[in-house]
């Protein structure tokens, strides 16, 4: 899931080095359990499901394996709400970089061809928006366009 690391490189020319960790941070806190399991599955139990991982021959390899855990972990640090509450509580811009990740995730996860669009209003709503994949040509169209504007604004 190499998007991740363009959540930080655009929260970082947004809002510098806290900008970079808070957004990364929806997808290491909401991916970190299942790919800890994968790994330790990995290592001691001769299981195929990090292999697929690492394979990425498809945008929905490990799909399959996500359990109850890993999904209420990546519906809470995928939720605007979530991340406003945050926001409203500690009052720092950074925050705002989550917040931009997640919007970016709205838009560029496609069921159809990858991870399916984050429950954007969770726990409140489980509606989600079935968009266009990052990986797909327009999807890093978008994302290259989004990295250039904030790269020309500084």
């Amino acid at each position: 899931m190499p998007a991740f690391i363009v959540h930080g490189f655009i929260g970082y020319l947004v809002y510098g080095k806290m900008g970079f960790y808070l957004g990364i941070l929806p997808d290491i806190i909401g991916f970190g359990y299942y790919f800890l399991r994968a790994f330790y599955n990995h290592l001691f139990q001769k299981d195929s499901m990090f292999k697929e991982l690492m394979d990425q021959k498809s945008p929905k390899a490990g799909l399959e394996y996500m359990n109850d855990i890993d999904w209420f972990l990546y519906d809470i640090t995928h939720s605007l709400f979530f991340w406003g509450l945050i926001y409203f509580i500690f009052k720092k811009k950074y925050i705002l970089s989550a917040i931009l990740s997640i919007l970016l995730d709205v838009f560029l996860h496609s069921s159809q061809v990858g991870w399916p669009g984050p429950k954007y209003l969770y726990p409140l709503s489980d509606i989600t928006f079935d968009g266009i994949s990052w990986n797909s040509k327009s999807g890093l169209f978008i994302t290259t366009l989004i990295v250039l504007f904030y790269l020309l604004r500084k």
